[in-house]
């Protein structure tokens, strides 16, 4: 399957976009919000070996991402523009 193209990542939601810049993915993977994104790939980038790893993996991707996400708002808010490039 393809790579998503820049048009692809312009549609996503602002949630996303986020996402596809800590973990990116592919067409073949059907990513719809933050939690979809943890358990498909997001997870990859703090796994660790152990019991319950693939759980906390999750977690602390789905954690990485409001995080980022929340930074992103609140950089968005202080634009003189109100983030109309993020929109």
């Amino acid at each position: 399957m393809r790579d998503l193209t820049v048009e692809d990542v312009l549609k996503l939601s602002l949630e996303l976009k986020v996402c596809f810049m800590i973990v990116g993915w592919n067409l073949s993977s059907p990513i719809v919000d933050v939690n979809t994104w943890a358990r498909e790939v997001g997870y990859h980038n703090f796994y660790e070996d152990g019991a319950c790893a693939y759980e906390k993996a999750v977690k602390d991707a789905i954690e990485e991402a409001n995080k980022t996400i929340a930074y992103v708002k609140r950089f968005i808010l202080m634009r003189d523009d109100g983030g109309k490039i993020w929109n």
